[in-house]
């Protein structure tokens, strides 16, 4: 994460399928971030809802409610 100037970032996007590494990755963020906005992308409810619970300070998104709020957004404005 140094090599990329982890420290200086203003937004931090993490998306992994591997629910162990990206529970490991969240964990390194809390000592390695102190002012970022962290967005989590995970694939299952109770995945937010366990990361919600240990990282309250992290945007957790579920990705397949993203994208179907998206395909409605899409019909509602007929872009599909």
């Amino acid at each position: 994460m140094e090599s990329v100037n982890i420290k200086d970032a203003t937004v931090v996007i993490v998306a992994l399928d591997n629910s162990e590494k990206l529970h490991l990755i969240c964990d390194v963020l809390t000592r390695v971030i102190t002012n970022a906005r962290v967005i989590i992308k995970v694939d299952k409810f109770k995945e937010k809802d366990d990361l919600t619970e240990e990282f309250p300070n992290y945007e957790i998104l579920v990705g397949t409610e993203q994208m179907a709020r998206g395909m409605v957004d899409s019909v509602l404005k007929c872009e599909v």
